[in-house]
């Protein structure tokens, strides 16, 4: 982009879906995805004016569909298998509640990535809260409304999480969402309006938040209704445009 100022009059525009963003301080304009990484980005020396908010959406192309919790319930996982997205704190946390003679089901998706951390990683640790027997490794989630309608309470324990997609299929899908208070959980989640949110890393509060869904079953469907109607006023395509169509108008000028 620096090479690029001395042969074009284009303006460039930089996307920052996460926290290295240093060469994006080259581009004239730069979106970012939530509004701490704009801070970030203003405080490296980036011009105030030049830097824009606009946060992820999806498709919502279904109705609130009102979900009522199995027998046992289903609790699910998936994303990237790397030890910031925190399945190692779901699995401790179902380890208490096997201890506490809870039932339920844990559906683990996920693929790997390059390094150390993996599907045996996984595997061993359910060994060792003795729930491996409880757990069902699907590997990479290809159809999520399939991965959803099975599953009753979906937890994001990532330990960094600048947004958090996966919490917007979350509600999507009608299922009610559990997820650490990282960046991209209380950017989504109001604690006990639309979701539930636990400290980042301690399982100990995680098992208690599922445990007081399971405890208190009547408050699953007022939940997942506010997600639902949250996500289709601030982070669906409708309103990406409008806001997109915003960002850009000012660039223009």
């Amino acid at each position: 982009m620096r090479i690029l100022r001395f042969f074009s009059s284009a303006k460039s525009v930089a996307v920052n879906h996460g926290v290295t963003f240093k060469n994006s301080l080259h581009c004239d304009f730069v979106i970012s995805i939530n509004q701490q990484i704009a801070d970030l980005v203003v405080a490296a020396g980036f011009d105030e004016t030049k830097s824009f908010v606009l946060q992820n959406v999806i498709k919502v192309d279904q109705k609130f569909s009102e979900k009522k919790l199995k027998s046992p319930p289903v609790i699910g996982i998936y994303g990237r298998l790397e030890p910031r997205k925190g399945f190692d704190i779901l699995l401790k946390a179902c380890g208490i509640l096997q201890k506490n003679s809870r039932d339920f089901r844990l559906k683990i998706g996920g693929f790997e990535v390059p390094g150390s951390y993996g599907w045996h990683n996984v595997e061993e640790l359910a060994q060792e809260q003795n729930i491996s027997e409880k757990c069902e490794l699907v590997g990479t989630v290809l159809d999520k409304k399939k991965f959803f309608e099975d599953v009753d309470i979906f937890c994001v324990p990532s330990r960094e999480e600048p947004f958090g997609l996966v919490i917007l299929e979350g509600f999507l899908f009608s299922t009610l969402v559990i997820s650490s208070d990282s960046d991209g959980g209380k950017l989504l989640i109001k604690n006990e309006e639309n979701g539930l949110l636990f400290a980042n890393e301690n399982y100990e509060d995680l098992a208690t938040k599922i445990i007081k869904i399971l405890d208190n079953r009547e408050i699953y469907s007022k939940l997942t209704e506010q997600a639902f109607l949250r996500l289709e006023k601030e982070f669906s395509f409708d309103f990406l445009g409008k806001e997109f169509t915003k960002i850009l108008e000012k660039i223009s000028k």
